[in-house]
């Protein structure tokens, strides 16, 4: 499934397209696994980019291999996303990976 890239998204239409729940989806922001804008104050009201959730669709995607590289120790990806200069920017950091625009760290799953 692909989404136009440009488009903004609702959490209902987040979770309708996932088909998982609305609080799934709040999970999924909260934790920095899916990035999101949220507008107005307080709460606000959170939109996320069609090309998050291209991105989050990638990430999750999985591919037939061989029953012993499923045994490879997992490590957690992090989807980084801020705005530069030239607006929004999003790309993956590998754990231990900080970016350059962020300051941000990952760490390896688990830790």
């Amino acid at each position: 499934m692909q989404v136009e890239s440009t488009q903004l998204f609702t959490v209902k239409d987040v979770a309708g397209m996932f088909a998982v729940s609305s609080a799934t989806v709040y999970r999924l922001v909260e934790s920095g696994e899916l990035p999101a804008l949220r507008f107005g104050t307080g709460k606000g009201s959170l939109r996320v980019r069609g090309e998050a959730v291209n991105a989050y669709l990638a990430a999750c995607t999985v591919s037939a291999r061989p029953a012993d590289a499923a045994a490879s120790t997992t490590v957690a990806r992090r989807l980084c996303a801020h705005a530069d200069q030239n607006g929004a920017g999003m790309h993956w950091l590998e754990p231990g990976d900080r970016c350059p625009l962020s300051a941000e760290q990952t760490t390896k799953a688990g830790a």
